[in-house]
Order: C-alpha cells, then sequence, then structure tokens
C-alpha cells in the first residue's frame, strides 16, 4: 500500500559565505513557506510495505528548482546508534567537491538521506535558520533505538578567501536558541550520551581552544614588534658606534641589545613550536562556528 500524502514544500537558498573563517559554505534562507513533518500526513501505517510519500522542492540561484523525494517506509524498526555510526564511517559521499547549486549543503544532505534510508535508516532531511543572520544549513535527522534523533552533517568545511575544501563527517546539535555544534565522527567514543550537556561541553572545549589560538596570534604579533624594535636600536647604535669608535659605553649598548636578541630568538623557537603543536591539534578537530546560532529547525 502507498500513502498518497504528498507534501510540497519551498525553501529559499542563496549563497553565503563567511569571511575569514573556517565554515561550510551554506545557503540562506530567505523564508521556509511551510514547515512539513510527518504530522502533516495521516498516520503511519503498521504495514511493512507501506510507504510515507513526500516531495521537497527547493529553488536554484538561476529560478530552477530542485526536487527531491522524501518518501520512506512509513513504518519500520529502528537501528541503534552502533548501526549508524558503522554506516557513517563507511560512508563516502563527503568526499565530493562543494559546488554551488550543482552539489552544495541540499545535494549532500540528500545524498546522505538517500543513502540511509536504502539502508533501513529511519531518516529526515533537515533545514535549520540562523539567528541575526539570513543564512541557513541543511542536514540529515536519524532515527536511532537507543540514542534517539542524531543530527549528521557531512558538508565540508571551506574557507571564505580561498577554494580549499576539507571533508567532514559530523555529528552536530541543532536547537532553537543554542549554537550550531559539531562533534567529530572520529571523536565519538563509546560511552557518547546524544544529549545537549555532551554538545556544549564539545563547544566549550572548542572555544578554550580558539580563545587560545587568538592570543597566539597576538603573541606573535608582540614577538615580532619587539625583534623589529630591538634589531632597529642595534643598527642605530652601530651607525653611531662608527662615528665615535671610542665611545665604550655604545659598545656595551650593541652587546646588551644584541644578547636581548638571542634570548628572544630562543624565546621564539619556544613559541614556534608552541604554534606547531596548536596547528596539529587544529587539523584534528571539526570545525565550531560560534557565529552560528540556531532559530529554527525544519525536519521534512
Amino acid at each position: 500500500m502507498v500513502k498518497n500524502a504528498v507534501i510540497i514544500v519551498a525553501v529559499f537558498f542563496v549563497l553565503y559565505v563567511s569571511r575569514s573563517t573556517w565554515l561550510p559554505l551554506t545557503q540562506n534562507s530567505q523564508d521556509l513557506k511551510s514547515k512539513a513533518s510527518d504530522q502533516n500526513s495521516s498516520p503511519p501505517s503498521q504495514d511493512p510495505d507501506s510507504v510515507l510519500k513526500k516531495t521537497l522542492r527547493l529553488p536554484l540561484s538561476d529560478g530552477r528548482f530542485m526536487e527531491l523525494d522524501l518518501s520512506r517506509p512509513s513504518h519500520q524498526p529502528l537501528k541503534p546508534m552502533v548501526d549508524l555510526l558503522g554506516f557513517l564511517h563507511r560512508y563516502q559521499g563527503h568526499l565530493e567537491e562543494y559546488v554551488l547549486d550543482k552539489h552544495d549543503c541540499k545535494h549532500f544532505a540528500y545524498e546522505l538521506f538517500q543513502a540511509l534510508t536504502a539502508s533501513q535508516f529511519t531518516a529526515h532531511f533537515v533545514a535549520i535558520t540562523l539567528q541575526d543572520q539570513s543564512v541557513g544549513h541543511a542536514l540529515v535527522g536519524v532515527d536511532t533505538l537507543d540514542q534517539e534523533r542524531i543530527l549528521v552533517d557531512v558538508t565540508p568545511a571551506i574557507r571564505s578567501d580561498s577554494a580549499q575544501q576539507r571533508p567532514m563527517k559530523v555529528l552536530a546539535w541543532a536547537q532553537a536558541g543554542d549554537p550550531y555544534i559539531r562533534y567529530p565522527l572520529d571523536k565519538i567514543g563509546p560511552n557518547f550520551s546524544n544529549h545537549r550537556s555532551t554538545f556544549l561541553k564539545r563547544y566549550e572545549s572548542e572555544q578554550r581552544f580558539f580563545e587560545a589560538w587568538q592570543l597566539m596570534f597576538q603573541k606573535e604579533k608582540s614577538i615580532d614588534e619587539e625583534k623589529a624594535d630591538l634589531q632597529q636600536r642595534v643598527e642605530a647604535l652601530k651607525a653611531l658606534s662608527q662615528e665615535d669608535p671610542t665611545n665604550a659605553s655604545l659598545d656595551w649598548e650593541i652587546e646588551t641589545l644584541q644578547a636581548q636578541l638571542k634570548r628572544l630568538n630562543s624565546g621564539i623557537q619556544d613559541f614556534n613550536d608552541e604554534r606547531a603543536k596548536l596547528l596539529d591539534e587544529l587539523k584534528n578537530r571539526g570545525y565550531t562556528s560560534d557565529s552560528w546560532r540556531v532559530k529554527d529547525v525544519v525536519f521534512f
């Protein structure tokens, strides 16, 4: 039996790129015409062959529409989270290149939705809007037996000032009023709990890390300024010493400044080692969008 409850919803997106920060390239959500969900359809049948029909129409930037078939079985047993994690570790769709309208967050989410549905997971296409800015994002929700609904994001991270892309597979937290938080798949341990407190702890850790990274840049600037000042003073004293070679005090000042430069250069090596450690940690972390705060979440 096939249910004929077909839902057609228009969600408007346009391009948004965040300045000088690592973020998944996403689309603006100008208007959610209708918040479609399972409650818009008749109650699901217990018939294992029953299919809940859904169609989502998304306009592209050139005026054309992208139509997504979100049909799925109306009733099927839920799978445990461990099965979902195994599926996601094997999934390779996140390696595709991001191209606006041709293969952007809508496509990444839809392809993951299709793959999950084909593997008998209960999946939902998810759209989120954000507070204080007209940006939105697409991802997938998966109902599990033991961890309720888990959000999954596989859109690559893209730096706005370059074409560089970084593939991502993360679990996500998206709740109205909260920051949008990503939890890298390879950081999920056996005791992971799909609760708000788990993601907020991750978010706070990320914030402390990025604060340390900002302090590192400030320290680097201070070191560069101090080194340039010492070098200028040494050169100026050397010029004076050439004009008055009998002035022993100039030679003493030059030696004092050169000793300071030597100590500073030693400190610079320690600084570079510390920065290298932070860079290694950055490579192993997912990206936290501290400017993203969720306004609304819509499940289709």
